[in-house]
Protein backbone atom coordinates (compact mmCIF):
# COMPACT_ATOMS: atom_id res chain seq x y z
CA UNK A 1 0.00 0.00 0.00
CA UNK A 2 1.35 3.94 -0.55
CA UNK A 3 0.34 4.99 3.01
CA UNK A 4 0.61 3.77 6.34
CA UNK A 5 -3.26 2.11 7.65
CA UNK A 6 -5.00 4.99 8.87
CA UNK A 7 -6.93 4.32 12.27
CA UNK A 8 -10.36 3.95 10.52
CA UNK A 9 -9.54 1.35 7.85
CA UNK A 10 -10.75 -2.34 8.83
CA UNK A 11 -7.84 -4.43 9.92
CA UNK A 12 -7.13 -6.85 7.14
CA UNK A 13 -7.60 -9.56 9.96
CA UNK A 14 -11.19 -8.94 9.90
CA UNK A 15 -12.32 -9.08 6.36
CA UNK A 16 -12.65 -12.79 6.85
CA UNK A 17 -15.46 -11.93 9.65
CA UNK A 18 -16.89 -8.77 7.97
CA UNK A 19 -20.25 -10.37 7.65
CA UNK A 20 -20.81 -10.10 10.97
CA UNK A 21 -21.40 -6.02 9.86
CA UNK A 22 -24.69 -7.35 7.89
CA UNK A 23 -26.09 -8.00 11.51
CA UNK A 24 -28.25 -4.71 12.41
CA UNK A 25 -27.22 -4.67 16.04
CA UNK A 26 -24.04 -4.29 15.33
CA UNK A 27 -24.75 -1.67 13.54
CA UNK A 28 -26.84 0.12 15.76
CA UNK A 29 -24.38 -0.77 18.59
CA UNK A 30 -21.36 0.93 16.86
CA UNK A 31 -23.79 3.97 16.21
CA UNK A 32 -25.26 4.12 19.16
CA UNK A 33 -23.20 7.79 20.92
CA UNK A 34 -23.86 9.20 17.45
CA UNK A 35 -27.39 8.64 17.90
CA UNK A 36 -27.78 9.26 21.58
CA UNK A 37 -26.09 12.51 21.00
CA UNK A 38 -28.37 13.39 18.28
CA UNK A 39 -25.40 13.25 15.17
CA UNK A 40 -26.83 10.27 13.59
CA UNK A 41 -29.01 11.36 10.00
CA UNK A 42 -31.14 8.59 8.31
CA UNK A 43 -31.87 8.29 4.97
CA UNK A 44 -34.01 5.89 4.33
CA UNK A 45 -35.67 4.94 0.78
CA UNK A 46 -39.27 5.76 1.83
CA UNK A 47 -37.85 8.84 1.98
CA UNK A 48 -36.52 9.46 -1.54
CA UNK A 49 -40.02 10.76 -2.79
CA UNK A 50 -39.41 13.72 -0.67
CA UNK A 51 -36.27 14.93 -2.98
CA UNK A 52 -38.43 15.08 -6.14
CA UNK A 53 -38.82 18.78 -6.71
CA UNK A 54 -35.97 19.50 -4.45
CA UNK A 55 -34.14 22.25 -6.12
CA UNK A 56 -31.26 21.24 -4.07
CA UNK A 57 -30.69 17.94 -5.67
CA UNK A 58 -27.56 17.46 -8.05
CA UNK A 59 -28.61 15.60 -11.21
CA UNK A 60 -24.83 14.46 -12.09
CA UNK A 61 -21.30 14.71 -11.32
CA UNK A 62 -18.75 14.97 -14.39
CA UNK A 63 -16.13 13.40 -12.47
CA UNK A 64 -14.05 12.41 -9.34
CA UNK A 65 -10.50 13.37 -8.08
CA UNK A 66 -8.60 11.33 -5.94
CA UNK A 67 -5.04 12.58 -4.50
CA UNK A 68 -2.94 9.89 -4.58
CA UNK A 69 0.66 8.62 -3.23
CA UNK A 70 1.64 6.37 -5.99
CA UNK A 71 0.35 7.72 -9.25
CA UNK A 72 1.27 4.51 -11.21
CA UNK A 73 -0.07 2.20 -8.41
CA UNK A 74 -3.26 3.55 -8.10
CA UNK A 75 -3.50 4.36 -11.54
CA UNK A 76 -3.10 0.21 -12.06
CA UNK A 77 -5.67 -0.46 -9.20
CA UNK A 78 -8.36 1.12 -11.23
CA UNK A 79 -7.46 -0.45 -14.18
CA UNK A 80 -7.69 -4.12 -12.98
CA UNK A 81 -11.34 -2.76 -11.46
CA UNK A 82 -12.18 -2.06 -14.94
CA UNK A 83 -11.73 1.42 -16.05
CA UNK A 84 -9.20 2.36 -19.10
CA UNK A 85 -6.30 4.90 -19.19
CA UNK A 86 -6.86 8.27 -21.24
CA UNK A 87 -3.84 10.30 -20.61
CA UNK A 88 -1.78 11.39 -18.42
CA UNK A 89 0.24 14.86 -17.98
CA UNK A 90 3.20 16.15 -16.72
CA UNK A 91 3.38 17.87 -13.52
CA UNK A 92 1.60 21.34 -13.38
CA UNK A 93 1.65 24.09 -10.90
CA UNK A 94 -0.19 23.86 -7.73
CA UNK A 95 -3.16 26.24 -7.86
CA UNK A 96 -3.09 27.49 -4.34
CA UNK A 97 0.14 26.26 -3.17
CA UNK A 98 3.74 27.96 -4.52
CA UNK A 99 5.99 25.70 -5.56
CA UNK A 100 4.08 22.98 -5.57
CA UNK A 101 3.17 20.41 -8.30
CA UNK A 102 0.29 17.87 -9.72
CA UNK A 103 0.34 15.33 -11.76
CA UNK A 104 -2.57 13.86 -13.20
CA UNK A 105 -4.02 10.51 -15.03
CA UNK A 106 -7.33 10.42 -16.11
CA UNK A 107 -9.78 6.93 -16.23
CA UNK A 108 -12.31 6.52 -18.41
CA UNK A 109 -15.59 4.41 -17.66
CA UNK A 110 -17.42 2.70 -20.35
CA UNK A 111 -19.46 5.14 -20.73
CA UNK A 112 -17.80 8.04 -19.09
CA UNK A 113 -14.65 9.44 -20.65
CA UNK A 114 -12.44 10.69 -18.23
CA UNK A 115 -14.32 10.95 -14.98
CA UNK A 116 -11.89 9.97 -12.35
CA UNK A 117 -8.70 12.06 -11.70
CA UNK A 118 -6.01 10.92 -9.74
CA UNK A 119 -3.79 13.38 -9.06
CA UNK A 120 -0.55 12.98 -7.30
CA UNK A 121 0.16 16.01 -5.20
CA UNK A 122 4.58 17.16 -4.47
CA UNK A 123 5.51 19.99 -2.30
CA UNK A 124 8.07 22.48 -2.98
CA UNK A 125 10.87 20.04 -2.13
CA UNK A 126 9.36 17.46 -4.36
CA UNK A 127 7.88 15.48 -1.36
CA UNK A 128 4.34 13.72 -1.54
CA UNK A 129 1.51 15.39 0.18
CA UNK A 130 -0.64 12.40 1.85
CA UNK A 131 -4.07 12.77 1.06
CA UNK A 132 -7.30 13.54 3.34
CA UNK A 133 -9.67 10.19 3.71
CA UNK A 134 -11.44 11.69 6.12
CA UNK A 135 -13.75 14.61 3.86
CA UNK A 136 -15.96 12.41 2.12
CA UNK A 137 -16.63 8.73 2.86
CA UNK A 138 -16.95 7.00 -0.30
CA UNK A 139 -17.66 7.27 -3.94
CA UNK A 140 -20.02 4.75 -5.83
CA UNK A 141 -19.73 3.21 -9.23
CA UNK A 142 -22.68 1.55 -11.30
CA UNK A 143 -21.81 -1.58 -13.32
CA UNK A 144 -23.06 -2.77 -16.05
CA UNK A 145 -25.37 -5.15 -15.99
CA UNK A 146 -27.35 -3.54 -13.02
CA UNK A 147 -28.49 -6.73 -11.25
CA UNK A 148 -27.68 -8.94 -8.43
CA UNK A 149 -25.85 -11.36 -10.06
CA UNK A 150 -24.13 -8.79 -11.63
CA UNK A 151 -22.70 -7.44 -8.88
CA UNK A 152 -21.56 -11.10 -7.17
CA UNK A 153 -19.95 -11.59 -10.29
CA UNK A 154 -17.66 -8.87 -10.85
CA UNK A 155 -16.79 -9.41 -6.92
CA UNK A 156 -15.89 -13.04 -8.45
CA UNK A 157 -13.81 -11.05 -10.94
CA UNK A 158 -12.06 -9.04 -8.78
CA UNK A 159 -11.22 -11.30 -6.01
CA UNK A 160 -9.72 -13.73 -8.69
CA UNK A 161 -7.24 -11.00 -9.89
CA UNK A 162 -6.39 -10.70 -6.09
CA UNK A 163 -8.64 -7.31 -4.88
CA UNK A 164 -11.00 -9.02 -2.57
CA UNK A 165 -13.62 -5.92 -0.95
CA UNK A 166 -13.32 -5.52 2.76
CA UNK A 167 -17.20 -5.34 2.97
CA UNK A 168 -19.87 -6.73 0.74
CA UNK A 169 -21.26 -7.73 -1.32
CA UNK A 170 -24.72 -7.29 0.49
CA UNK A 171 -27.81 -5.88 -0.68
CA UNK A 172 -28.82 -2.65 1.19
CA UNK A 173 -32.26 -3.83 2.47
CA UNK A 174 -33.74 -6.29 4.64
CA UNK A 175 -34.31 -8.86 1.95
CA UNK A 176 -33.17 -12.79 3.16
CA UNK A 177 -30.71 -13.80 2.11
CA UNK A 178 -27.93 -10.73 1.71
CA UNK A 179 -29.66 -7.96 3.06
CA UNK A 180 -27.59 -6.38 5.71
CA UNK A 181 -30.20 -3.97 6.53
CA UNK A 182 -29.35 -0.90 5.58
CA UNK A 183 -31.29 1.67 2.81
CA UNK A 184 -30.64 2.37 -0.73
CA UNK A 185 -31.52 -1.13 -1.97
CA UNK A 186 -28.53 -1.43 -4.15
CA UNK A 187 -26.11 -4.54 -4.15
CA UNK A 188 -22.54 -3.36 -2.86
CA UNK A 189 -19.21 -4.30 -2.40
CA UNK A 190 -16.59 -1.43 -1.09
CA UNK A 191 -12.95 -1.77 -1.28
CA UNK A 192 -9.95 0.26 -0.83
CA UNK A 193 -7.54 1.91 -3.14
CA UNK A 194 -4.14 1.52 -2.50
CA UNK A 195 -4.38 4.99 -0.62
CA UNK A 196 -7.56 3.74 1.34
CA UNK A 197 -9.65 5.74 -0.53
CA UNK A 198 -13.13 4.00 0.31
CA UNK A 199 -14.90 2.64 -3.25
CA UNK A 200 -18.00 1.29 -3.38
CA UNK A 201 -19.32 -0.97 -6.44
CA UNK A 202 -22.89 -1.55 -6.94
CA UNK A 203 -25.97 -2.09 -8.93
CA UNK A 204 -29.62 -1.69 -8.89
CA UNK A 205 -30.03 1.20 -6.78
CA UNK A 206 -33.74 2.29 -5.67
CA UNK A 207 -34.61 5.15 -6.72
CA UNK A 208 -37.45 8.55 -6.07
CA UNK A 209 -39.26 6.60 -9.43
CA UNK A 210 -38.82 3.26 -8.94
CA UNK A 211 -39.17 3.18 -4.63
CA UNK A 212 -42.46 3.33 -4.37
CA UNK A 213 -43.39 -0.21 -6.63
CA UNK A 214 -40.72 -1.88 -5.22
CA UNK A 215 -41.68 -1.29 -1.14
CA UNK A 216 -45.41 0.32 -2.18
CA UNK A 217 -46.91 2.97 -1.44
CA UNK A 218 -48.68 2.48 2.04
CA UNK A 219 -44.90 3.00 3.94
CA UNK A 220 -44.69 6.37 4.90
CA UNK A 221 -41.65 8.06 7.29
CA UNK A 222 -42.33 11.28 9.18
CA UNK A 223 -40.55 13.65 6.39
CA UNK A 224 -42.94 12.30 3.85
CA UNK A 225 -46.21 12.45 5.49
CA UNK A 226 -45.34 16.35 6.32
CA UNK A 227 -44.03 16.70 2.79
CA UNK A 228 -47.14 15.66 1.49
CA UNK A 229 -48.90 17.49 3.93
CA UNK A 230 -47.09 20.61 2.59
CA UNK A 231 -47.52 19.88 -1.54
CA UNK A 232 -50.55 17.84 -1.75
Amino acid sequence: MGRPRPAHAIPEKMHPISWIFKKRWVRELLLLRKTLTGKRRYNKTEDYGVFRDNSCVISHLEQSSYIVTDLEETKAWFLTMGFTHARTCAPEPHPDHEGHTLTCAYLNARDHEECIVLMEHRDAANKIVLPSIEDVFHAAYELDGNTLKDAFNYTEEMTAKGVKPYYGPAKHNNSVPYGDGESGGNVAAYYYTPDYHHIEFCTDMDTVDNYEGRYGTGIRTTANDQYLKDNV
